[in-house]
């Protein structure tokens, strides 16, 4: 009888719910204090304990295969830093043991199968973003394995490379996030601080203004030194170029930490720069220059020709540059009361032999100092006859 009460504890069975209608006649008897004598009776418990003993070693056996269940995935899962339930207390009965232990090893296995799709999602997404060879060729590998196990033995082939460059990518990505982050406050305060009407507003302060502008180009610089030290530990580690989103980082490029007014933040304005940054590098050819001696003036229009005075118009050249005279009497002559429009009329005759002669001049020769006869003579004419008018006004 003892050993048949042992037995149910072992096994986990609760009394008398879960025993047989006869095995439980016997444990309330036996609870009373008057246990069977009979020989049905004797006999009934002696077959009842072979059979508890029985499903007491398939019990532990079962209990067993599943704990070895759950040590397996517990295995696998360690070097992923995954955690999966803990196996019950081996002081347990069999029956809530058993169950307890085929419990755990449902979820480690639940958590290998959905952490091996979650990765497949996330290695998939971290190769569009990153462009990285190694982890191309680690999704082509996870898409070839059929099981669970394969699929961690692949990823665990490659976990620790992998880790460290998703470590890394993340850094960066969250530098590049408060870089983004601070270039739109900024671009906010350059639009506030560009309107004329802030002058007029209750509580301004250029010093704080400026105190806040040059806060944002130290932290727009840290965060630009950060940034560069990153991007050139990941080239010289993975030998390409860092990318977010499937393309390569610019942003330091695209807007330094130097030249940060509102300007520069439009894609109008970095259209321009674009545009003029490639006519800066197209070919520029000079135009030729013209040999001495090899100029036609006629060619030149008489407008843009500097006409040389004749002799005896200057007064005076200061500075000694020639072309600059003073106030002529050749083209502004006031006729006077004795035949003043003679000498008005031989000196513009005088004036168009000049620039006749002037526009047919070559520059392989400098132009006499001297004009041509005719041009004198009608100068020599003009002078005489201005200074008989003189004379005569002096007279009168």
């Amino acid at each position: 009888m003892s050993e048949l009460q042992q037995l149910w504890s072992v096994v986990g069975l609760r009394v008398p719910e879960e025993l047989e209608e006869q095995e439980a006649t016997i444990a309330s008897q036996m609870m009373a204090g008057t246990p069977p004598v009979s020989e049905s009776a004797l006999a009934y418990v002696e077959s009842r304990s072979a059979r508890l003993m029985g499903w007491r070693a398939a019990l532990i056996a079962e209990e067993g295969f599943s704990r070895g269940r759950l040590e397996g995935w517990t295995r696998r899962l360690t070097p992923f830093s995954l955690v999966p339930p803990e196996a019950p207390n081996e002081d347990m009965p069999l029956l809530p043991r058993l169950a307890a232990t085929r419990h755990a090893a449902s979820c480690a296995e639940d958590l290998a199968r959905r952490f091996v799709h979650n990765e497949r999602d996330a290695l998939k997404e971290f190769c569009k973003s990153s462009r990285l060879e190694n982890v191309r060729g680690l999704c082509d590998e996870l898409a070839l394995a059929t099981t669970v196990d394969h699929a961690l033995s692949v990823l665990e082939s490659h976990w620790d490379r992998v880790l460290e460059q998703r470590t890394e990518h993340r850094r960066l990505t969250e530098l590049v996030t408060l870089r983004e982050g601070l270039e739109d406050e900024m671009r906010a305060f350059d639009a506030e601080a560009s309107d004329p009407n802030r002058f007029k507003r209750r509580g301004y302060s250029g010093i704080q203004e400026n105190r806040r502008r040059a806060d944002n180009q130290r932290r727009l610089r840290s965060l630009d030194a950060s940034i560069a030290s990153c991007l050139q530990e990941w080239g010289e580690r993975e030998g390409c170029a860092f990318c977010l989103d499937g393309q390569e980082y610019k942003g330091t490029d695209l807007l330094p930490h130097e030249h940060t007014h509102m300007y520069a933040w439009t894609g109008k304005q970095m259209a321009h720069k674009d545009s003029l940054k490639s006519s800066s590098d197209s070919s520029f050819a000079p135009p030729q220059r013209v040999q001495p001696g090899q100029a036609n003036v006629g060619a030149i229009p008489s407008s843009l020709v500097r006409q040389r005075a004749p002799a005896g118009s200057f007064s005076s050249n200061p500075g000694g540059r020639e072309g600059k005279t003073k106030s002529s009497s050749l083209g502004a002559s006031t006729p006077s009361s004795s035949g003043g429009t003679a000498p008005a009329a031989a000196a513009a005759a005088a004036v168009a032999a000049i620039s006749t002669s002037t526009s047919s001049m070559s520059t392989a020769a400098p132009p006499p100092r001297t004009s041509s006869p005719a041009a004198a003579a009608a100068a020599s004419a003009a002078a005489a006859a201005s200074g008989g008018n003189n004379n005569n006004n002096n007279n009168n």
